[in-house]
């Protein structure tokens, strides 16, 4: 999914990102932290964005140089 310029794009991606599911086509960036939805209702059942919370995995933080932390 590509992020296409506004609120509900940007939370709708932030919502597949995180899914690790077998078929979800993910190398997950962000770590699945709450309810991102499950491979038994055809991921239709992630929790609303505003009870989500994530943060970058492991892989993620390797692609990004360590001095940009605090960025």
């Amino acid at each position: 999914m590509a992020y296409n310029h506004g609120e509900q794009s940007l939370t709708n991606t932030i919502g597949d990102l995180p899914q690790n599911f077998l078929g979800s086509n993910n190398t997950h960036f962000l770590l699945p932290s709450s309810q991102f939805g499950t491979s038994l209702y055809g991921d239709n059942d992630e929790a609303s964005v505003h009870y989500s919370f994530t943060q970058l995995s492991l892989p993620a933080l390797s692609l990004f140089n360590k001095n940009d932390e605090l960025l």
